[in-house]
């Protein structure tokens, strides 16, 4: 292996580590409880079971007359993260379950430390919007 290859190498291996490492940070500042802004539900967004992506699993629900039960169930999954130039994030991008066990492209964009917002698509511009704000 010639000097420059071992360069390049190097090289490739410090952004590889680099970009893991600000992924991590990110899982962590995600990792917690959040509630949804009309108190409807709690989550517990953590990594998915056997992946670095994060899900959200609902963990205390208030239910109206006629809703279905999502407890113990994972609403968001999936959830990787969006680049942009000059590797910033973006945001996530993942799936959303609805109660009828149907699943809708979703992203989700962090306020600030303690607020997350999720847009929920059922057709390109048929667009629901949630904010979340973290419990603990």
């Amino acid at each position: 292996m010639t000097k420059a290859n071992i360069k390049r190498t190097v090289f490739i291996l410090s952004l590889m580590f680099t970009g893991t490492v600000v992924w991590a940070q990110d899982q962590a500042a995600l990792a917690g409880v959040w509630r949804v802004d009309d108190g409807s539900a709690t989550v517990r967004i953590s990594t998915c079971s056997g992946s670095s992506n994060w899900c959200a699993t609902v963990i205390e629900e208030k239910l109206k007359p006629g809703e279905t039960s999502m407890m113990n169930k994972v609403v968001a999954r999936d959830m990787r993260p969006i680049d942009k130039k000059g590797g910033s994030k973006k945001g996530w991008s993942g799936r959303m379950v609805a109660d009828d066990g149907q699943s809708y492209k979703a992203t989700a964009k962090q306020q600030g430390q303690d607020g997350l917002t999720f847009k929920i698509c059922v057709m390109p511009l048929l667009c629901d919007t949630m904010r979340l704000n973290r419990v603990r």
